[in-house]
């Protein structure tokens, strides 16, 4: 770089101009660089509220599994035990008309 003293008028206002120039380019860049890291910690937290979301589904479906077994268990159980009342209260209804439509 030339010597402050050597430099002419019109060489330093191009030196300004041509510094100013590169110092919007950074600013740019710079306003760049954040809203990009803004968008990544966007990003970022979605994934974490996707991950927590997923790993509470995950936990609340091993919760859940015991007491669904349970309640498979309870219907086989109750299923012949309900067939067989609704059989018998067939016969009984049967044998009732029968027995009404000879009287």
């Amino acid at each position: 770089m030339k010597r402050l003293e050597e430099i002419s008028r019109e060489e330093l206002i191009q030196e300004v101009i041509s510094n100013s120039k590169y110092l919007e380019e950074i600013e740019a860049a710079r306003k760049d660089e954040e809203r990009m890291i803004a968008e990544l910690e966007k990003q970022v937290k979605l994934l974490e509220d996707i991950t927590k979301s997923i790993s509470q589904g995950e936990s609340g479906i091993a919760e859940a599994m015991p007491k669904l077994q349970e309640l498979l268990k309870m219907k086989d159980r109750l299923t012949p035990e309900l067939r067989n009342e609704v059989e018998t209260l067939a016969k009984n209804c049967s044998l009732y008309e029968n027995n009404r439509r000879h009287l």
